[in-house]
């Protein structure tokens, strides 16, 4: 819980610094794909897939430089199924990212970033003859908060948008078992 504090502390800095920027900020809606990855030191590898829905607001740094700061809240479900069991994993996330906004073209842009990711887990069950196993609780120990890093770009074309991005994470959602997220994403700027 201390960590989760800290990583707000964190975003709520890096928000203040952007709301007094001076350069013209935006809006992007999207929705995505998501495979998110759990890496099990001892075992392996298990692939969620599923999806996502985004909100970003991108804060202008500078009138000069086409740098934002991006934030905003995502939502995302995936699932798997392996041996008649199936996993359900739910979290909420939000995003700080540093982006750099630039003209390739008339009404187009392309918009490399990268930044961190706070992740709040809410669901990690598997379901199996009726049972309901929910991972949070011991043996399991799944933890409900997790942070991490991720890289991205994405491609601007008037107000349609679409984008990919790769990112991993610092806190394991487990004692032992790491996890990463690709996502591809479309979306439209407002």
């Amino acid at each position: 819980m201390k960590k989760f504090f800290i990583a707000s502390a964190i975003a709520l800095a890096a928000l203040g610094t952007a709301s007094n920027a001076c350069a013209e900020g935006y809006n992007r809606v999207g929705l995505s794909y998501e495979l998110d990855t759990m890496y099990p030191k001892h075992g392996d590898n298990a692939n969620y897939n599923g999806f996502g829905v985004n909100y970003i607001h991108g804060f202008g740094l500078t009138k000069s430089v086409p740098l934002y700061l991006e934030t905003g809240i995502k939502w995302s479900m995936a699932f798997r199924s392996e041996h008649s069991v199936d996993y359900d994993y739910m979290y909420f996330a939000i995003p700080v990212n540093v982006a750099w906004k630039f003209g390739v073209g008339e009404g187009m842009s392309v918009v490399p970033y990268v930044g961190l990711n706070f992740k709040v887990n809410a669901l990690l069950q598997a379901k199996a003859g009726g049972q309901t196993v929910n991972m949070f609780k011991s043996p399991y120990d799944a933890k409900n908060f997790q942070m991490g890093w991720h890289i991205g770009c994405g491609y601007n074309w008037r107000m349609i948008y679409a984008g990919l991005s790769f990112g991993t994470d610092f806190i394991n959602i487990a004692e032992k078992t790491s996890t990463s997220t690709f996502s591809l994403t479309v979306g439209y700027n407002f």
